[in-house]
């Protein structure tokens, strides 16, 4: 599975990398709606938070770990500052938001009809990538897969 935000950056891993003030703090800039020019641009995040001044942060892989910084005097110190957290937290919501609402009045046939024009190995290719968003759905494909197991067909 290929390293990405979507899969790296959990609120588990928000989590392990604050310090617990840091993190209270952060969910409170957050729900303050502190976080400004919010941008993600393919495996990289970007935003503004305000807070006694205006901070920029980044966060980003790098050989598939997150790395992270923030111009506040904590995260010059190579700190998950509140202000990485903030802005992780609004990228999980916004993250949530897109897997959870499809876009308006596409229906269940037109992602059917989407799904009929792709070749074998797109399929698959889209498959894999959601089995890297979705741990749930990664589960269910090694049980379906598995040798010996209902639904398992060799190639």
């Amino acid at each position: 599975m290929r390293p990405t935000l979507n899969n790296r950056l959990t609120m588990k891993k928000v989590l392990d990398l604050a310090d617990e003030a840091y993190f209270k703090r952060g969910q409170e800039y957050f729900a303050d709606r502190c976080v400004e020019d919010f941008r993600q641009t393919g495996d990289s995040i970007r935003a503004t938070v305000l807070g006694s001044s205006l901070y920029s942060v980044r966060i980003w892989l790098v050989s598939g770990q997150i790395s992270y910084s923030c111009d506040c005097p904590i995260g010059r110190e190579g700190e998950f500052c509140k202000h990485l957290v903030a802005a992780s937290l609004a990228w999980l919501a916004d993250a949530d938001k897109k897997k959870k609402t499809a876009e308006p009045g596409v229906t269940e046939e037109d992602i059917r009809s989407h799904l009929a024009v792709l070749d074998r190995e797109e399929l698959i290719n889209l498959i894999l990538k959601q089995a890297g968003i979705s741990g749930e759905f990664y589960d269910q494909l090694m049980q379906t897969a598995a040798p010996g197991r209902a639904g398992h067909r060799r190639a």
